[in-house]
């Protein structure tokens, strides 16, 4: 019996010693797994440069260069980081990483130096797939320019979900005495089958130096965009609380919304991501295919040394699929079809009827609004139902 106990004791010990083994070699091995997968599919290279791993805890360093392909950026020619990843063996929670940016290089521009061992970032995950990442505040000078960043955190879901909390940037620029800062930023991102959801936020961008100040308040746009197999449908809103500028021009309640159907996908991704060449070669192919849609604009209150009221448009457009730009090039309209109504105050259409007396003309005055209707079919062009000939 004694010799049982012994044994048991002994079994014992062994488990609780080579546990924190068993775990480490089972993570290790799903690590090394993600990893070499994140280098066959996205091009990524990874180098372990250093393994400081002991009996109850694994930390290895690694040196990372990501090209800009792997992330849709083909601006960049490659982005360098030193990763060193952490987690205890015993018991397996979360697998921490902290990011130093080594290296930023555009194909064009070359490397950008301020970032080199600025950046620094955290990132912790369960399951190689739920991340929660924070920035490591910070500030920097460049040339007599300060740039500083703190707060920055959310959480990012593989192929899914990318959230960021909050954070605020601001730059002070030294030699004229300015600072801008952007304050309270938020975002988010959802991906569910088709469908893209995307949020984003300002609560303001302030604008202060001996000469100039000016203040934006309660910046928001949300947007949906629908992928179908060729083309893309967006659906998106911007609103803006209140604008000052000097104090001599004010905005109030901006509010746009915007829906446009059937824009070709791949000349949207190579617009958001390409250089100048292939973005004029995108803008072709968008032009040419054609699409439609509709846009609203709303103003609640303007004011430009003078309160101007308010200011209202509606537009329906559709592009013709065809050789649109080189019909752009010869003055041909016949590709575009548009109606537009706009109305705006009576005083902010007296300053326009000053200021541009051939358009004024067209202007309708009726129940206290300035009304303008514009309408382009078969390349004719028309304002409150007169075809303009010349302008």
């Amino acid at each position: 019996m004694k010799n049982k106990i012994v044994i048991m004791f002994l079994t014992l010990v062994v488990m609780i010693f080579a546990t924190p083994l068993v775990f480490e070699k089972l993570m290790n091995s799903k690590f090394d797994t993600m990893l070499l997968n994140f280098q066959q599919q996205k091009g990524i290279v990874i180098k372990e440069i250093k393994n400081k791993s002991s009996y109850l805890t694994t930390d290895r360093i690694f040196e990372v260069t990501i090209p800009g392909s792997a992330i849709n950026q083909k601006e960049i020619k490659y982005i360098k980081l030193i990763t060193e990843a952490t987690f205890k063996n015993l018991p397996v929670t979360n697998v921490f990483f902290h990011n130093t940016v080594k290296d930023v290089v555009l194909v064009k521009q070359g490397e950008i130096p301020f970032l080199k061992d600025n950046f620094v970032f955290d990132v912790v995950t369960p399951d190689f797939k739920h991340y929660k990442y924070k920035v490591i505040d910070k500030n920097i000078e460049i040339d007599g320019v300060e740039i500083g960043w703190s707060a920055f955190k959310g959480i990012y879901v593989h192929n899914k979900e990318f959230k960021n909390e909050d954070g605020n940037i601001k730059i002070l620029i030294k030699k004229n005495n300015a600072i801008i800062s952007f304050n309270h930023f938020i975002s988010d991102y959802l991906k569910v089958g088709n469908k893209i959801e995307q949020n984003a936020g300002l609560k303001d961008i302030q604008i202060k130096s001996p000469r100039f100040n000016g203040e934006i308040k309660n910046i928001n746009s949300q947007s949906e965009t629908v992928l179908k197999k060729d083309t893309l449908d967006s659906v998106s809103n911007l609103l803006v609380e209140d604008v000052n500028i000097n104090n001599l021009f004010k905005l109030k309640d901006l509010k746009i919304n915007a829906k446009i159907y059937g824009l070709d996908k791949k000349a949207i991704q190579e617009l958001q991501n390409g250089n100048d060449e292939t973005s004029q070669k995108s803008l072709k192919v968008l032009l040419n295919r054609g699409f439609n849609g509709n846009i609203k604009l709303r103003v609640k209150d303007l004011a430009f040394m003078q309160d101007l009221g308010f200011l209202n448009a509606d537009i329906n457009f559709s592009i013709e699929k065809g050789n649109n730009v080189e019909k752009i090039n010869n003055n041909d309209l016949s590709f575009l079809n548009l109606n537009a109504k706009i109305v705006a105050s009576p005083k902010l259409g007296a300053i326009i009827m000053m200021s541009e007396p051939k358009l004024g003309s067209f202007i309708k005055n009726e129940n206290n609004k300035s009304i303008v209707i514009i309408k382009i079919n078969k390349g004719k062009i028309y304002i409150n139902g007169k075809e303009i000939k010349s302008y």
